[in-house]
């Protein structure tokens, strides 16, 4: 969408302060800035396309056009910034309806390797989104591998004053970080030595490129003037964007969350992120969300608390009313290294390695999650590393462990037979525990499983009981295969016992018609219990 420029900072999702006369503000920057719906393809966080087919798509290059040619029209100029506001001020709602009607469930779908995959995804991006500008250089837009790769070609010609600054700065923010901790605010003290350094050394004259001049306006309440059909258009990118904006956003929170010792209330936490969107919306800006580079340096800088966002937001304000002028000199590069820096705490090898050493699985889910993130967006990132856990979490289900189990040597248990080789398992019996809820997904591995059992004993067991401590849930198919296995048994003349099975799958079975199938007489409330019956009988 087109904007005013706002100050090279450190991500793509900052309210932007949307004018018409944004068009000649950004044209300063040839060929630099990008925007789609809001979302700088260059700050490093993503870049997101909404294409409705009653306005097209909305984008500019050097600030002279809207849209794929090269028209600068400025009544169309007018409507897309007009369509942004109206953009933001939807995505807010969505958000607000979300946490109203208690989808932050949502969440629970996301497990910590896929985050971590795809948070790692993101750091990758944004550093390799920022590279370009230590370097001095020009990249194309892309993916993650479209732009390392065109920063690589291009490398021969880096500015050597530009490359030389970005690098100095990245790596006093690295070791800084390395040695000090968070004692010290180093990313401030890096800009504010580079903006005296650029000042008394003219690095602006010399080719440096540097941030130049910034908006200094404050935004007045604005209501969009869209039409019905434009809301309608938008609605599928907003829904996008949410969707993105709730997997950073979560991501990031549930990161901070684990390191400081907190609980979320992801509800209240998407009522929020609607708040912002909205109120940005209505002051005139993009479409908002939770960064996570500015989190995290944010926390690199020592901030612990809400305080430091209130802080924050007044040192903003101040800065656009009185010191903007000041960072006019400030290097591109320097922004960039603390850009760039800030992203590379999320890149955590320590936790993949973890991950790799508990679970191949939940590794391979991680990675499919940072390469979708790297090869497509986030958008598409996040709904693979959705359909990632769901398709583990249904493998896993359709694969639960069902070990037989002996009684230990002291008697004070039933345990597996594979894991503790001197247990000993009840005469013509064979008790077998299903460690997982009986739906679907594992209806029919547990039927094989103790098709496999009797047909491996020797002599054929006469009972054989089901330990369903595990099972917190049995549906129509879990239902149906008890069924199958009762008949199964019959036939062979064995008796199926069930033992320690909740109430609420009692009641799945009364109501599937298999409770009575099985008999009320071989419940049992323990294995035990189940055991002592049929060896007596």
């Amino acid at each position: 969408m087109v904007a005013s420029r706002p100050a090279r900072g450190p991500d793509s999702l900052g309210a932007a302060h949307t004018r018409s006369d944004g068009i000649r503000q950004a044209g300063g920057d040839a060929g630099r800035d990008r925007l789609v719906c809001g979302y700088r393809s260059d700050r490093g966080l993503c870049h997101l396309r909404v294409e409705p087919p009653s306005f097209g798509r909305a984008e500019h290059g050097r600030g002279d056009h809207v849209g794929g040619d090269r028209r600068a029209v400025a009544t169309a100029a007018d409507d897309v910034v007009e369509l942004s506001i109206a953009l933001a001020i939807l995505v807010g709602i969505l958000f607000i309806v979300f946490g109203v009607l208690r989808l932050g469930f949502i969440s629970v779908f996301m497990s910590k390797p896929v985050i971590t995959g795809f948070m790692f995804g993101i750091g990758l991006t944004i550093i390799v989104g920022q590279l370009n500008q230590i370097f001095g250089i020009e990249v194309g837009s892309g993916n993650f591998f479209d732009k390392l790769w065109a920063l690589v070609k291009a490398l021969p010609d880096a500015d050597l004053r530009t490359t030389a600054i970005g690098l100095v700065a990245l790596a006093i923010l690295l070791v800084s970080r390395k040695l000090l901790g968070h004692k010290i605010p180093m990313a401030l003290f890096v800009v504010v030595v580079a903006i005296v350094l650029s000042n008394a050394l003219g690095w602006a004259d010399r080719g440096v490129p540097v941030v130049g001049d910034m908006s200094t306006s404050i935004p007045a309440i604005t209501i969009p003037t869209v039409s019905v059909s434009d809301w309608i258009d938008l609605l599928p990118g907003a829904v996008g964007i949410v969707l993105v904006a709730f997997a950073t956003s979560y991501g990031a929170t549930q990161m901070f969350a684990r390191e400081h010792g907190y609980e979320i209330d992801v509800n209240q936490e998407l009522v929020a992120l609607g708040a912002a969107n909205a109120s940005a919306g209505l002051l005139g800006g993009f479409a908002v969300n939770g960064s996570m580079v500015r989190s995290m340096a944010s926390v690199g800088a020592g901030a612990k608390s809400q305080m430091a966002v209130l802080v924050c937001g007044a040192i903003t304000v101040v800065t656009i009313l009185a010191l903007a002028p000041i960072f006019d000199r400030l290097p591109e590069a320097v922004l960039a290294a603390v850009v760039v820096a800030a992203g590379w705490r999320l890149l955590n090898v320590t936790e993949l390695r973890r991950i790799f050493r508990t679970s191949k699985g939940d590794f391979a889910a991680a990675i499919v999650a940072l390469v979708s993130v790297c090869v497509a967006n986030l958008l598409a990132g996040l709904l693979v590393a959705i359909l990632v856990t769901f398709v583990l979490l249904i493998y896993r289900a359709s694969r639960p462990d069902m070990p037989r189990l002996g009684r230990a040597r002291d008697g004070s248990a039933y345990v597996s037979i594979e894991t503790n080789p001197n247990a000993v398992e009840p005469k013509h019996i064979r008790v077998i525990r299903l460690d997982a809820p009986l739906f679907f997904a594992n209806a029919d591995a547990f039927q094989h499983r103790i098709q496999d059992v009797v047909e491996g004993s020797d002599p054929t067991p006469q009972t054989i009981v089901a330990d369903f401590e595990s099972v917190n849930f049995v549906d129509t198919d879990g239902a149906d295969a008890i069924a199958s296995i009762v008949e199964e048994l019959e036939a062979l003349d064995i008796q199926l016992a069930v033992a320690r099975l909740n109430e609420q799958g009692r009641d799945a079975l009364r109501r599937a018609n298999v409770y009575d199938r099985v008999g009320a007489s071989n419940f049992f409330a323990s294995v035990q219990a189940a055991v002592v019956e049929f060896e007596t009988n």
